[in-house]
């Protein structure tokens, strides 16, 4: 490469990159147009109201537990194994 094509490439890249910032700073720069705002958000507290004990008590089924209907679990449930 010649010297006169490296002044040049670098010529160009001076351009490009000052005329980029001045586009920018048109674009982005305005910090005053560009205020950010957030919502309002309630904190978060530590006291727990307990659910209704109409619902939820010592006698309500345990869902978490293998409901088996029958004298035994499904035999399409253990052909799936």
């Amino acid at each position: 490469m010649k010297q006169k094509d490296l002044i040049t490439i670098i010529f160009i890249s001076v351009i490009s990159a000052g005329f980029s910032f001045l586009i920018a700073n048109f674009v982005f720069g305005n910090v005053a147009k560009n205020k950010l705002s957030a919502a309002y958000v309630t904190p978060i507290k530590n006291d727990f109201i307990l659910p209704s004990s109409v619902y939820f008590n010592s006698n309500s089924i345990d869902l978490t537990q293998t409901i088996t209907i029958g004298a035994t679990p499904s035999s399409q449930a253990n052909a799936s194994k």
